[in-house]
C-alpha cells in the first residue's frame, strides 16, 4: 500500500503497452506474416490441422485460429484503453480526496439514490450524528490518484500502439503481400500431406 500510486494516465500508458505487446506477439512469429509453415498443429477439439468449406473459399488453419483469438483479446484491451481514458470517478460512486485519492463509497443507500452531489469530499467530510465521525471514515480509499488530466494529454498513451501498429501493416504491406515460392510450395505439400492421412482414416477435411 502507497508504493506505487498509479493515476489514470498511468493506466492509460499500461493499457497501450498491453496493445503493443499484443501486436508484437504476432510480429515475433518465426512465420509472420505468411504464417506458411510445415508444422500443422490440430485446431483445438478438432483431429485435423485444417478446415475447408467447399462453399467458400475458407482455409482455417492452427495459427490463423490462435491468431484470431489474440485478435478478439486486442479488441478487449481497446476497450480497456477507451476505458481508462474517458473514466471520472463520479460514475462508479467515488470522490477525490485533498491528496487526490480516490474514495470509494461503501453506502448502498447513497449510491442508489444515483445523486452524484451526495459523494463529494465536501458531502463525506461532514460529521455522521450517529458515530461522530466523518462520513468519509467508513469508505474505501484507494492507492490510485485522480489527477483530472486533459483529454488530449490521456490521449498520448496512444502513442505507442500506433508506433507499433504502422511497424505491423508496414512489415504486412512490404513482405507479406506474396509469400516466398519455397515456403508457399512447402506449406502446399504439408496440408497436402495432413489430407492424405485424414482421408486414410476416414476424415474429410
Amino acid at each position: 500500500r502507497d508504493f506505487v500510486a498509479s493515476t489514470e494516465l498511468s493506466r492509460a500508458f499500461l493499457a497501450s503497452f498491453i496493445l503493443v505487446l499484443d501486436l508484437v506477439i504476432m510480429m515475433q512469429d518465426w512465420d509472420f506474416p505468411h504464417f506458411t509453415t510445415t508444422v500443422h498443429i490440430n485446431l483445438p477439439g478438432f483431429s485435423v490441422a485444417t478446415l475447408e468449406w467447399k462453399y467458400a473459399e475458407v482455409n482455417l488453419t492452427g495459427k490463423w485460429f490462435s491468431y484470431g483469438i489474440i485478435f478478439m483479446v486486442m479488441m478487449l484491451d481497446l476497450n480497456m484503453w477507451k476505458n481508462q481514458i474517458f473514466y471520472t470517478p463520479e460514475k462508479f460512486g467515488q470522490y477525490i480526496g485533498p491528496d487526490n485519492k480516490i474514495f470509494t463509497v461503501s453506502d448502498m443507500a447513497i449510491l442508489q439514490t444515483g445523486n452524484r452531489t451526495l459523494w463529494t469530499w465536501q458531502e463525506r467530510s461532514k460529521i455522521n450524528e450517529k458515530t461522530k465521525q466523518p462520513y468519509y471514515y467508513h469508505d474505501m480509499k484507494m492507492n490510485t490518484r485522480y489527477m483530472r488530466y486533459p483529454l488530449h494529454v490521456k490521449c498520448m498513451a496512444f502513442i505507442p500502439s500506433i508506433v507499433t501498429l504502422s511497424i505491423y501493416l508496414s512489415l504486412i504491406y512490404l513482405y507479406g503481400r506474396f509469400p516466398h515460392k519455397k515456403d508457399a510450395l512447402k506449406a502446399k505439400t504439408a496440408v497436402a500431406d495432413d489430407e492424405g492421412v485424414d482421408s486414410d482414416d476416414g476424415i474429410t477435411v
